[in-house]
């Protein structure tokens, strides 16, 4: 009986080993308090807006095609991209510079604002991003 269970909590623990493979680094099971979505391979994690206007997040292309981010629209505002944002092949681009700069917003530092970012490749991902304080 004991080697039975013994066999079992190992099986167990190889498969928990297994888990989420074939996944970028990172990308499946997101720790942060910012936005994330998935779509075709790309990542966005811990997307945030900072009160003073910028836009961050870590977008991560899992695929083996390059992408590129070509637009960024927020729902009561307008960000404009600070310069062209190339996804490699299996590879992570953004997390400490901004992404864009938002104007025209008037969200409360707590609140959660729709953005959505626009893929060449991956097409649109629709984000909920916090407003955060800057630090």
């Amino acid at each position: 009986m004991r080697a039975l269970g013994l066999l079992a909590a190992a099986l167990l623990f190889v498969n928990a080993c297994g888990a989420g493979q074939g996944e970028a680094p990172g990308a499946a099971q997101p720790r942060n308090d910012g936005g994330n979505a998935t779509q075709r391979g790309v990542h966005v994690r811990n997307a945030y807006l900072l009160r003073g206007g910028s836009l961050h997040a870590v977008l991560i292309n899992s695929g083996t095609r390059a992408d590129r981010l070509v637009q960024l629209t927020l729902a009561g505002g307008r960000l404009s991209l600070l310069a062209p944002v190339e996804l490699p092949p299996s590879g992570v681009t953004g997390g400490d510079r901004a992404l864009a700069t938002a104007s025209g917003l008037e969200a409360r530092v707590g609140s959660w604002v729709p953005a959505t970012f626009q893929f060449q490749e991956a097409g649109v991902l629709a984000v909920q991003v916090p407003v955060k304080e800057f630090p």
